[in-house]
């Protein structure tokens, strides 16, 4: 812990961050976010975030922002869809790879780089 001339106090953390997805019982997707303390192994927070209302909130941000060229929104909001769309056949070519439905030719390196 250190001080500062004017009364502020610093002080050293160590922790780590990890989000992670999760689907919950009424079929909501949540965004996870799990802080860990110095040990890496006890979670000291857990945050759960609504992904509909992140995806709704950056629709309003670029319907509602005049500040931003239309341009550069449309561009920024296309960019999104494109991760996204990638992503969504990432997760189901993993989940049919893991119920065993797969010829393993075709996923080699198909998910992520990573050799199934």
């Amino acid at each position: 812990m250190t001080t500062s001339p004017i009364g502020r106090i610093g002080l050293d953390l160590e922790f780590a961050l990890e989000n992670d997805l999760e689907v919950d019982d009424s079929g909501e997707l949540h965004i996870i976010t799990l802080l860990f303390g110095s040990s890496g192994d006890e979670v000291v927070f857990e945050g759960r975030t609504s992904f509909e209302e992140v995806v709704s909130n950056l629709l309003d941000f670029y319907r509602d922002d005049s500040s931003t060229p239309s341009t550069t929104g449309a561009g920024q909001l296309r960019a999104i869809a494109d991760r996204m769309a990638r992503h969504v056949e990432d997760l189901k070519s993993l989940a049919n790879y893991l119920e065993g439905d797969h010829d393993p030719e075709d996923y080699d390196d198909a998910i992520f780089g990573q050799p199934l």
